[in-house]
């Protein structure tokens, strides 16, 4: 909150214990510095409670009684300048009349105040101006973050080879922007050229787009670091890919996912990026399917485990090899009412039950099994079907479906289905449903 008019009860009581112990803000309100020097526990008491109270007004928002605990801080900045930089630049993110201006000052005093660091600090000032819009003085403050690093320990050296990183990244997404604004050329804002002279025209056009083109050169080589450095860069790759895509480059693009994903095996989004991108490319099934498995076994409840059903379809492939993701799918609360996957679920145990294969039976049954005690009670209640009065006709008509592949016949929540939509259409397929399971099962007991 950033007014006094939004405090709430129990804010106000914070506030009170934050106005008590901070009521003015000049060195008499706590210690000198002879009395730092004498009163060290003294001091280091007061340090302590302020931390607290700094703490308590960071986490309630509370940005205007935050300054003042940084302004008390500043008594001593020998102990505390990382604080004072990192809350203090919370606070001009959300203080209401936090101007550029003060950040640049406060910025300028910090890099005095404290030599450590140097390039963690650039990168992040670069943040806030770019959260104000500020791109063309993001992208100068971020070429600063280049230059620092001499005369540092190992530890910081190490600390700061991370964040050189990513001012080069941050580097690049501004490249990025500007060459992406640069591109956005309207053209009634080319009108009254073109009518007085079309040669003046294709000039401003011809120079825009070398700028553009440099920009985006520049921005190609600073996403570099992301094929070399393991690390979460979903931001960068996808501008990266974007400018590679533009340029007709999509040779490289594929590279550049195929690194990111071989470098960051666990990150889910590396798998589904060049998933995507393969996709788009027109990419042969046999392509696919590696991605996409990769990408499901680490999220197996989002929805491209239909489109993984649908690209198996397309193939020789025995077709029950789509229900492992289609049970791991249902598994999750969030898909237990929802059309698809029931209509494709159904629609799977009737092909695997018509062209009975040893192999297909030893999937289905690897998948139901470990289910067996727990599904029926989750998906097949005749309760939630007796009363839920508005509910998908054609969802319970595809769990009815299911349920007959998979629980014994006559079970209540099938006849409840039947019950409520009361429709001889159903019945039939019910019907064709259960002769099917008794063909299959004779078929595999005579081949095994």
């Amino acid at each position: 909150m950033s007014g006094d008019e939004d405090t709430m009860p129990e804010d106000e009581e914070r506030a009170d214990s934050v106005s008590s112990y901070v009521d003015v803000t000049d060195s008499s309100a706590f210690f000198s510095k002879s009395e730092v020097t004498h009163n060290s526990s003294d001091y280091e008491a007061s340090s302590k409670a302020l931390h607290a109270i700094l703490r308590e007004c960071l986490l309630n928002h509370r940005w205007k009684e935050a300054n003042l605990v940084l302004e008390s801080l500043c008594l001593d900045t020998a102990t505390t300048a990382d604080i004072i930089w990192k809350c203090g630049l919370e606070v001009f993110y959300n203080h209401p009349k936090t101007t550029v201006g003060m950040v640049e000052l406060f910025y300028g005093k910090m890099k005095k105040l404290n030599t450590h660091y140097q390039v963690q600090k650039t990168v992040e000032h670069a943040m806030y101006l770019l959260s104000r819009g500020q791109v063309e003085e993001a992208h100068r403050t971020i070429k600063e973050g280049h230059e620092f690093g001499k005369g540092i320990d190992e530890h910081e050296r190490q600390a700061e080879t991370k964040w050189k990183d990513m001012a080069t990244l941050y580097s690049g997404l501004i490249e990025y922007f500007i060459w992406a604004e640069n591109k956005r050329i309207q053209p009634s804002e080319l009108e009254e050229h073109t009518q007085a002279d079309n040669m003046e025209t294709d000039n401003i056009l011809s120079h825009d787009s070398e700028i553009s083109d440099s920009y985006a050169r520049s921005a190609l080589q600073h996403f570099e670091v992301i094929t070399e450095t393991p690390g979460i860069w979903d931001v960068f790759v996808t501008r990266h890919v974007e400018l590679l895509g533009f340029y007709k480059k999509h040779d490289e693009a594929q590279v550049v996912l195929e690194r990111y994903r071989n470098l960051n095996p666990d990150n889910p989004n590396a798998h589904k990026y060049l998933y995507h991108f393969l996709k788009e490319q027109d990419a042969h099934p046999n392509e696919l399917i590696p991605v996409l498995k990769s990408f499901l076994s680490l999220v197996p409840s989002d929805a491209l485990a239909m489109d993984m059903c649908e690209i198996i379809q397309t193939t020789d492939a025995d077709q029950a090899l789509t229900l492992p993701f289609l049970f791991d799918l249902l598994d999750y609360g969030s898909w237990q009412n929802d059309l698809r996957p029931w209509v494709m679920l159904a629609d799977q145990l009737t092909t695997v039950h018509k062209y009975p294969t040893k192999e297909g039976f030893e999937i289905l049954h690897s998948c139901w099994d470990h289910r067996s005690a727990w599904w029926p009670s989750y998906h097949f209640r005749d309760s939630a079907v007796k009363f839920t009065p508005e509910i998908d006709s054609q969802l319970l008509e595809s769990k009815a479906i299911v349920a007959s592949f998979l629980l014994k016949s006559g079970h209540t929540f099938i006849t409840a289905v039947q019950e409520k939509l009361n429709e001889g259409e159903l019945q039939a397929k019910l019907e064709y449903s259960k002769k099917l399971r008794k063909k299959a099962s004779k078929i595999i007991k005579k081949n095994s």
